[in-house]
Parts: C-alpha cells; sequence; structure tokens
C-alpha cells in the first residue's frame, strides 16, 4: 500500500469542503486556483460541443494529461500539489453552484462565476464526484518513486527555483547584526519565525492568549480561535489506543497531551491550508511556556509591528487592512529588503557562494563516481540558492528535526495533516542548527492523531517489535475487562495474528495497521530500533 501524503475528502462532504473554502481561504489563494482551474476549463471547452458528455470525457482527458506529464517526469511535487488544489477548489465551486444556481458565499469575479455555474449545468453530481475522487488521489506515490521523477523533472526543466530550504546561520547572523531603524521589523521576523516557524501570511490574525483563555473562547458559539474537537467515542477510542502504541517509537507522546497550566502562553494560529484536508484543522496552537522571557516579548513584538504596518498602510492607500493588504503591502515589501539584503550585501555573497561551490564540488564529485559505476545520471546541476521568508519555516522545520522532535509533533506545530509532509517537503535534519524551544498545544496532537492513515500508523509501528506491540494489545484488552487467551505459541508474532483475529477491542484501524506491520516482515520489525534510539542521543549539535 502507497503511502498517502493528503488525507483525501470524502466525496459526500463537498458542502463541507465549501465551507472551509469560505471560513479559511485566504482571497488571494481563491483567486490563484480559479485562475488555474479556468485556463483548464477553458482548454476542455474548445473541442467540446457543450454536451455534458463531452464536458466529461474531455475534462477526463485533460486530467490523464497530468497524470501522464507527472508519470513521463515532466512535472514536479508542487506542480502537481498546485494542480491537485486547483482542481479540487473548481469541483467544490462547482458542486455549490449546482446545489444552487445564485450561489455567492465566495466573491469571485464574473469570469470565474461563469465558469463555475456553466460547467456545474452540464456535469451530473455523479460525474462530478468520480472527477473529484481521481484527483484527490494524486500524489500518492512512494517517496524513492516520487523522488526519482522530481529528478527527471528537475533535469528536464528550463528554469529552477533558486528559493533556499534552509536558513544559514551565519547569513542570520549577518541580518540581525546591523542596527538600522529600517529594518527592525526584518530582523524581528527573522529571530521570531526563525523558532516558530509560520508561514508568512499566518502573521496576519495569529495572537497570544493563555491556555484558560482559550478553552473559554472556545466554547462561545463563534469562537475566534476555532472549536472543540467534536470527536465522537469511535474517535475518541482511535485516539486512546493510539497514542498508547505511538509511545513505542515516540516515548513521552502520550505525556505530550496532558493539559497544559491555565496561565501556559498560547499562539492561535489560523491555518492558511485549511482546504481539501491539507492542515491539520481550521487551527493551530502553539505552546510558548517553555520560551525565555526575551523571545516571548519579541513574539508580541513582532504581532504588534505586523499589525501596525497594516494599518498604517491601509489608511495611506485609503483600503481595507485585510489579507490582500498585509500580503501585498507588508509581507511581499517585507520579502523585496530581505531580497535586496542578500543580493547588496558583500558579507551574504559570500556565504551563498560559499555553500554553492560546496555543492557544485559534491555535485560534480558524484556524478563523475556514478558515471564511472556505469549507473545513471538524472540530477541537474545546482545552482546558487538564495533564502526567503518562508525560508525560515523550512529551517525551523529541520531545527525541530535536528532536535529529535517525532513526526506527529512536528505536523501539529507546522499545521500538516500528514505526518510525512514535513518529511518530503520541508528542511533537511543535517542542515538543522538549532533546537526547538516550542511544543504544539495537546489539541493539535490529537487532530493530528485522530487523521493518522493505517499505512502510516504502520509504518510508525515498524520502528518497535512484536512482543512491545503485543505488550500494548493486553494491556488494552486488560482496560478493558477482557483477560488475555492463554497462548500455546512462542511465537510472538503467530500470538499477535491471533490476538488481532479475535480482538472486537482494538480499533479497527489499528488492528488493520497491526496485521499489516507483522505481515509485511516480521523479522524488520524493530530491526533497527536500537540504531535509531543510538541516533537520538546523538542530536545534531549547533553550528560553531
Amino acid at each position: 500500500m502507497l503511502d498517502r501524503e493528503f488525507i483525501p475528502t470524502e466525496h459526500a462532504n463537498l458542502g463541507d469542503n465549501f465551507e472551509r473554502i469560505k471560513n479559511n481561504m485566504a482571497p488571494k489563494t481563491r483567486a490563484n486556483y480559479s485562475k488555474k482551474f479556468k485556463n483548464i476549463i477553458e482548454r476542455i471547452t474548445k473541442s467540446s460541443d457543450g454536451s455534458a458528455k463531452a464536458n466529461y470525457n474531455n475534462l477526463l482527458k485533460e486530467l490523464e494529461v497530468i497524470e501522464h506529464k507527472r508519470e513521463a517526469g515532466l512535472l514536479k511535487r508542487p506542480s502537481m500539489r498546485q494542480y491537485k488544489a486547483s482542481i479540487l477548489y473548481g469541483f467544490t465551486m462547482c458542486y455549490e453552484y449546482m446545489k444552487d444556481e445564485n450561489a455567492n458565499g465566495v466573491d469571485h469575479d464574473d469570469e470565474y462565476n461563469q465558469i463555475f455555474s456553466s460547467l456545474a449545468k452540464t456535469l451530473s453530481v455523479y460525474d462530478l464526484n468520480k472527477l473529484y475522487g481521481r484527483v484527490s488521489n494524486w500524489s500518492s506515490e512512494a517517496s524513492d518513486i516520487a523522488k526519482n521523477l522530481d529528478n527527471m523533472a528537475h533535469l528536464k526543466s528550463n528554469t529552477s527555483s533558486r528559493k533556499a530550504k534552509l536558513f544559514d546561520e551565519d547569513l542570520l547572523n549577518i541580518l540581525l547584526s546591523g542596527d538600522e531603524p529600517r529594518l527592525d521589523l526584518l530582523r524581528m521576523f527573522l529571530r521570531v519565525n526563525m523558532i516558530l516557524g509560520l508561514r508568512p501570511n499566518e502573521w496576519y490574525s495569529c495572537k497570544v492568549i493563555t491556555a484558560e483563555e482559550m478553552e473559554r473562547l472556545k466554547n462561545e458559539s463563534s469562537s475566534p480561535v476555532g472549536r472543540h474537537i467534536n470527536a465522537s467515542s469511535e474517535d475518541a477510542t482511535f485516539i486512546k489506543q493510539s497514542l498508547a502504541f505511538l509511545e513505542l517509537p515516540y516515548p513521552g507522546i502520550e505525556s505530550s497531551v496532558k493539559k497544559p497550566s491555565d496561565d501556559a502562553p498560547v499562539l492561535v494560529v489560523k491555518n492558511s491550508k485549511d482546504s481539501h484536508g491539507r492542515a491539520n484543522g481550521s487551527f493551530r496552537y502553539i505552546l510558548l511556556d517553555k520560551m525565555d522571557d526575551e523571545n516571548l516579548d519579541r513574539v508580541h513584538s513582532l504581532i504588534s509591528m505586523l499589525h501596525e504596518k497594516k494599518e498604517l498602510v491601509a489608511k495611506e492607500r485609503d483600503i481595507a487592512a485585510d489579507e490582500d493588504c498585509f500580503d501585498n503591502y507588508v509581507m511581499q515589501p517585507l520579502q523585496n529588503q530581505l531580497k535586496y539584503e542578500l543580493e547588496s550585501n558583500p558579507a551574504c555573497q559570500i556565504i551563498i557562494d560559499r555553500s554553492y561551490r560546496k555543492k557544485l564540488s559534491s555535485y560534480i564529485h558524484e556524478k563523475t563516481r556514478a558515471i564511472k559505476l556505469g549507473k545513471n545520471w538524472s540530477r541537474k546541476s545546482p545552482i546558487k540558492m538564495y533564502p526567503t521568508l518562508y525560508s525560515t519555516r523550512h529551517q525551523a522545520v529541520s531545527n525541530a528535526k535536528a532536535s529529535l522532535m517525532n513526526p506527529v509533533l512536528m505536523a501539529a506545530l507546522f499545521g500538516h495533516a500528514s505526518i510525512v509532509t514535513a518529511e518530503r517537503h520541508y528542511g533537511k535534519q543535517s542542515d538543522g542548527w538549532g533546537g526547538s524551544m516550542v511544543e504544539p498545544h495537546p489539541d493539535s496532537i490529537i487532530n493530528v492523531v485522530n487523521g493518522l492513515t493505517e499505512n502510516q500508523i504502520s509504518n510508525c509501528l515498524a520502528l518497535a517489535s512484536t512482543a512491545e506491540i503485543l505488550d500494548v494489545c493486553n494491556q488494552i484488552e486488560s482496560d478493558n475487562n477482557i483477560a488475555a487467551e492463554p497462548s500455546n505459541s512462542s511465537d510472538a508474532d503467530s500470538e499477535l495474528d491471533l490476538l488481532m483475529s479475535n480482538s472486537n477491542v482494538i480499533h479497527v484501524k489499528l488492528n488493520s495497521a497491526i496485521r499489516a506491520t507483522v505481515s509485511n516482515g516480521s523479522n524488520n520489525i524493530g530491526a533497527d530500533r536500537k540504531g535509531r534510539q543510538k541516533s537520538a542521543r546523538k542530536p545534531v549539535t549547533r553550528k560553531k
């Protein structure tokens, strides 16, 4: 079974998708998705007679073309992610027009409304569900396959991204060393976001409150910080049992969901990727109680400085102080300022050149060695990479990896729905140069655990031994007043398989994951755990 990066949304919940989009998606993102979807629809209508059958067949062919491009190594994962998000967004809008011809819950330009409404009139709900399901399954290839396809796409592309997925510590120190007032906001952002790792646009509405205030606000009918997790009894059982099993590969995870003290400061962040299952909820919550007073004051200062800048620009330009104003007139100028400093400062250029030469030397060495061994070479020559504001988020992820934070906590901390997102798309552990002084709030951890797929659970349990898994199973059975069945087998695998076959207590998803873990190679289960634990005692040290 291939692992899934995104959690697919059930077809029946297209209406829920619309509510999530309306409440959480930034106007700029909606406009970008609408434009991309419009381009796709315009391509299919050129060769269509306008009938429902023709539109469906042409749209299906267009999806197949995109899939074939990916399979041929012509599209990278980020491009597929953009296609996927845009098409699912367009399908959700069409579904809303199917329900109501005058749908206007989300503001769009007339040209986009016409696209959504016309397509809604020619497609049936059944056809739309089929297409939606097909696109939901994109980006599900195994990591080694995905890397090969990305290498092929990188080799064939005419342009390369220069955005670095790390922020060199020496570069940061140079940028922070000055005292010019014009760079105060930039320096404050770099200091704080290197710790918290927010997406730059998420600073628009975040706030710091106490854990007690957060609990009180979540009970309000129109809560500004999200609602309590409305888990069913079955979900609650799954979450509790999952945490017990996750304690095996990730010791301490059960204690991480304990309620924090009432006066603990919490950063409430509205997730900017909460569409089509790409975030761990509308909001995520970051505990700041382990931050020292100086850094906590910096968080408050940054929020205040960004807010004042947004209000000032809105007043000067006579525009609304909304997300578009924040993105275009606060964060974009800040990005331009960072770019100018990196390109104009000779000391910064020396460090960027040094990094480039090191990568180029490594590239030449590896390529020469591969050619001598008669291996195919599909990597493109490196280029100079420049950090951006978003690179601070990549660096925060690298630092979390370097401090050996487990993938469940990382997903909760950085707003991911899936525990594989940080591993596949963000900075490397080897690039980490600092620890992590913040942790996710228990609510965010529970959201991630509740969304774990069977395959993800199986991969986590592969780091534990069969005997350890069996002990947890017996403990859960015992907690439910079910005595362990006596076994004549000395084989832990056979005993565990028998227990799973007869158990009515272990959650069905966990049951399947455990059996898959055993059947996928019981001799390898826990085999490398000793090595992993040994490496866990040697976190990446801070560069001198």
